[in-house]
């Protein structure tokens, strides 16, 4: 393992001595201040995808072998974490010195002529070692926490590009990706005068104030990631078998043949009717759509959510079935949510089977070229209103018993909402929002500037609805 930083810094040794075998006598005079510059974009190219193979590296052996729970037999959870985190940070620790001497010896290979100031060179370290701390933190949980190493090594890799394009972002936008804050608390700066091509290095004062800060960032986002961790590891395990068995539920079920038939009735209609006004409907594809979700939105979207939510309490509703649900050794949380993932796959399937049918039903017709973008960013939007819906639906289907009630109650919900979204009344109202994510028999884009109260409602409703239902699954039984 102690190859992986000492590869680092040799590689950022030869960077070091090729940039300065081809500098001028007044960069080189001013050589620490210009590496001091230098160094921490190298070390936002590279140093997230050190800190994500490192801590892969430590995880791999446990989620390969499955072995975390023999581990916890004999070691607290907490204290497993803490130790795979330091033996990380001792590594990160070796490389932060490590560039610390390259910088020195840098300087007396090209005999830099101002001096170094330590103050400048611990606070460069300081910030080194403190940013990478951070990554591996959070590079350690997606390590444990995924049955795979593919994602955390992505998402280091990602975290290169995202840190070394912060540079360019807007200071709110770069302040959001903690893969650049390497060059985010500089000792250095630089003017280049572009008529006589001349580049200035200059010292600039330490931001101490927004450092500190940061660190009490580094000590929340430690903590929040080790409770993580600890907390959610056994949790994730039993969601995923809560998942697993509600798709058993859907093996030979007549589920998938309806999400695949019934949207084919709203395309139909909307085609015929689009067709028999092409005089008044003159804007082709966004006319064709309004024409589609006309009737998809308003009447099948929301009935069919229903569907697919009374089907996986229809086994827990018959035969005392109820019993066994709710003494399984899972917690009620994961049991809800299990139930939540399956509505939602299947909803989104649905939905990529509707944007298909709007483009055949386009193309059979005749309509020119491919259809606007605008129109895949709008499913979207429906499939995440989707979410506030589902939870609804089964919250209603796990109290009702009857298999046909919800569904009733989903369509009357649906032409509520739309009487209200005409209205503007569409965000109290959370069937409302499916249409408004769709943009329902509208051409123009009815969310525009208010994307952000529309992602706020369905969040909201959705808390409401999930943790409801919690709660009465937890303190009272439901009549079956």
């Amino acid at each position: 393992m102690i190859l992986l930083p000492m590869t680092f810094l040799i590689f950022q040794a030869v960077w070091g001595i090729w940039q300065l075998n081809g500098a001028s006598s007044e960069e080189l005079r001013t050589g620490y201040l210009l590496l001091f510059h230098h160094l921490p974009i190298m070390n936002t190219i590279l140093l997230p995808m050190m800190a994500a193979v490192i801590a892969s590296r430590l995880c791999d052996m446990e989620i390969k072998g499955d072995t975390l729970k023999l581990l916890y037999t004999m070691q607290r959870q907490s204290g497993f974490f803490d130790c795979k985190y330091l033996t990380g940070c001792r590594y990160l620790l070796l490389f932060a010195l490590g560039q610390g001497l390259l910088i020195l010896a840098l300087g007396r290979l090209y005999h830099f002529t101002d001096p170094l100031k330590s103050s400048m060179l611990l606070a460069y370290l300081a910030v080194t070692a403190a940013v990478s701390a951070v990554l591996l933190v959070i590079q350690q949980t997606l390590s444990l926490l995924s049955a795979s190493q593919i994602l955390p090594l992505a998402m280091g890799l990602g975290g290169c590009f995202l840190g070394l394009f912060s540079l360019f972002f807007p200071a709110p936008v770069a302040r959001l990706l903690i893969w650049g804050y390497y060059a985010a608390f500089p000792v250095s700066s630089m003017d280049w005068e572009r008529a006589e091509n001349l580049v200035h290095y200059y010292e600039v004062p330490f931001p101490t104030a927004g450092f500190l800060l940061f660190l009490a960032a580094v000590v929340v986002i430690y903590l929040i990631c080790r409770f993580i961790t600890i907390r959610r590891k056994c949790k994730k395990m039993m969601l995923l078998r809560c998942i697993k068995s509600e798709n058993l539920k859907l093996r030979h079920s007549m589920i998938f043949p309806a999400c695949i038939i019934i949207p084919v009735i709203p395309a139909v209609m909307g085609t015929f009717n689009y067709m028999q006004n092409t005089g008044i409907l003159t804007q082709q594809w966004y006319s064709l759509w309004t024409q589609h979700t006309l009737f998809y939105a308003s009447f099948f979207y929301a009935p069919l959510i229903a569907l697919y939510c009374s089907y996986l309490w229809r086994l827990e509703h018959r035969n005392n079935n109820w019993n066994v649900f709710m003494t399984a050794p899972v917690s009620i949380p994961c049991l809800y949510l299990g139930k939540l993932a399956v509505v939602f796959r299947v909803t989104l399937i649905t939905q990529a089977w509707v944007g298909i049918l709007y483009l055949l039903c386009g193309k059979l017709i005749g309509l020119p070229g491919f259809c606007p973008a605008d129109i895949c960013f709008w499913l979207l939007r429906g499939t995440f209103a989707a979410a506030a819906i589902g939870t609804l639906q089964l919250l209603l289907s796990m109290m009702i018993r009857s298999f046909s009630l919800p569904i009733g109650i989903a369509l009357t919900g649906s032409i509520l909402g739309m009487l209200l979204s005409n209205k503007g009344l569409g965000f109290g109202w959370p069937y409302s929002l499916m249409m408004m994510g769709m943009n329902s028999n509208k051409a123009e884009d009815t969310l525009n500037g208010n994307t952000l109260p529309f992602l706020l409602s369905t969040l909201i409703y959705f808390l409401i609805f999930y943790l409801g239902a919690v709660h009465i699954l937890k303190t009272r039984d439901i009549h079956t």
